[in-house]
């Protein structure tokens, strides 16, 4: 018996080998490596509904269809490729078009250089996206800060902030508002609230900011429930409309994009880009 199994386990690993070989799924692309390409993302944020009907059904780089998409999956306040893929095009003049049905419904041009990874802001179907750095670089886990007590459960996450809020005419856009964040309130205005990174205009991105995180579950990879807001620059109050929160944890990176109109249809909200680091 035992003679017998190692045959058959012998001729299974032929087989599986013989399989492999026929089968083997290899994914190319027409460079010697990704320092000879531009790769990017495309985030998707109009100030319109994210259904379905506003969905893009496909995309083009370069008048190549890159991705076939199910009807209204690219909705707005989505990324295509998802997660950490990216398009690939010849470094220089790139061509992005987005197809609705028959119907082209963007057509832009836009200069990439070989080995970065950018991020291509859709905002209006009728403007070149703002393009942004892929900065998702690591960063320190242990902060220096904390009592005794509370020093090896707080650790920090980082997040930057870009800023797409229209006025209610979904046109105008807003202003230069401060983004801040909380872990000790539980409202908008009042509390200890810091400062992520600078004021910040419309399609300006603030620098990477370190977050303090106090973990909820000991026994755990951390992570804590934050409070963020925006404020006036200038007189420091809330930005009614503004407040949000999220569920943030120890060691990664995020990216927060401010979006929709202010006093209009769709009100203001986030969309937050995390990565693991």
């Amino acid at each position: 018996m035992k003679i017998r199994n190692t045959i058959v386990a012998l001729l299974l690993i032929a087989i599986s080998a013989l399989s492999c070989e026929k089968h083997e799924i290899l994914y190319y692309i027409d460079y010697e490596t990704t320092d000879d390409v531009a790769m990017f993302q495309v985030i998707y944020i109009p100030p319109i509904a994210s259904n379905a009907a506003n969905g893009i059904d496909s995309i083009y780089v370069n008048q190549k269809l890159v991705s076939n998409l199910v009807r209204g999956l690219l909705q707005p306040k989505g990324i295509a490729p998802y997660g950490n893929t990216y398009y690939t095009a010849p470094p220089g003049n790139v061509r992005i078009q987005f197809m609705k049905g028959e119907k082209m419904v963007y057509d832009q041009t836009v200069s990439l250089s070989a080995g970065e990874i950018k991020e291509l802001y859709v905002y209006s179907l009728d403007k070149a996206p703002i393009i942004q750095d892929h900065d998702y670089a690591n960063i320190t886990t242990h902060s220096p800060k904390g009592s005794p007590s509370t020093f090896q459960m707080d650790s920090v996450a980082s997040y930057r902030f870009i800023n797409f809020l229209f006025q209610s005419d979904g046109e105008t856009p807003y202003g230069k508002v401060q983004y801040q964040y909380s872990n000790n309130t539980t409202n908008y205005t009042s509390g200890d609230w810091h400062d992520l990174g600078e004021p910040v205009g419309f399609g300006e991105i603030t620098s990477r900011n370190l977050a303090i995180i106090h973990k909820t579950v000991n026994n755990s990879s951390g992570y804590q429930t934050l409070r963020f807001r925006c404020v006036d620059p200038t007189t420091k109050e809330f930005i009614s409309g503004t407040g949000d929160y999220w569920t943030s944890y120890i060691g990664r990176a995020y990216t927060h994009v401010l979006n929709g109109r202010m006093g209009g249809s769709p009100s203001p909200n986030y969309m937050q880009i995390g990565n693991s680091i």
